[in-house]
């Protein structure tokens, strides 16, 4: 029963928040989208995370072709489903990124924001592949991966005494919500987005106030920033297809 269990961690990933990370693509594209094309994506983008954790410390050929394999016919899967070609445009934009973020080693910021990156554009290849337009993709790439970035430093202010980083983190979330703000002014995105950043700023600084020590693990803030997202990306969803009506 011990072996045994040894053997399934070894398919889990160390990075807590890349369930999280999978959870804002999910939450964000399958809403946007008109039906479940994008879900064989998601468990395609599953396999990947759990084949990367399985092979982490050395090379494990068997994953490997499993993997590959599964993946495969879970592409496939979405390709005869999906309402739009376009998906595989989108899924060819998170190459970059989660390649940049697998092969820059240890947990830097670069490794947290291409991971960012790479899971807000699995997001809109989801939610293209179940009809959604490409403007509405595009939106919600730039806010989720947005919101996605700035929780790095919100993080790192809580665990860490350094006030620069508390600085830091109220500072980029002002810039944000001043951009999207000015974005809305300018008719450029619909007036619900900048909230998603307004409500950011104000947990910021609430959070910030009362920040942790590093008593409190990374892992477990990580997850608490992980619990905000279905808020955000309800306020995301409900913008652009209200936006829309």
């Amino acid at each position: 029963m011990a072996g045994m269990r040894v053997r399934l961690r070894s398919w889990l990933p160390a990075e807590h928040g890349v369930w999280g990370l999978l959870g804002a693509a999910a939450l964000v594209g399958l809403p946007l989208g008109s039906g479940l094309a994008g879900l064989p994506l998601l468990g395609a983008a599953l396999v990947a995370i759990l084949v990367r954790a399985r092979c982490q410390d050395r090379l494990h050929a068997p994953a490997l072709v499993l993997g590959a394999g599964l993946a495969a016919a879970l592409l496939w899967a979405t390709w005869r489903m999906a309402e739009d070609p376009a998906w595989v445009w989108w899924l060819a934009g998170v190459i970059v990124p989660a390649g940049a973020a697998a092969l820059i080693p240890g947990r830097s910021i670069l490794v947290s924001l291409g991971a960012a990156i790479a899971f807000s554009v699995l997001g809109a290849a989801v939610a293209s592949a179940g009809g959604a337009p490409s403007s509405w993709c595009a939106f919600a790439v730039v806010v989720l991966a947005g919101h996605l970035a700035l929780m790095v430093p919100l993080v790192r202010a809580q665990v860490r005494p350094d006030p620069r980083w508390i600085r830091i983190a109220i500072d980029l979330h002002v810039a944000a919500l001043v951009i999207a703000t000015g974005a809305w002014a300018a008719g450029v995105i619909p007036s619900g987005i900048p909230l998603v950043f307004a409500l950011g700023l104000a947990r910021c600084a609430l959070l910030v106030d009362k920040r942790t020590t590093m008593s409190c693990s990374p892992a477990r803030i990580g997850v608490r920033e992980m619990a905000w997202l279905p808020v955000v990306s309800a306020v995301l969803v409900l913008t652009l297809r209200g936006a829309s009506a």
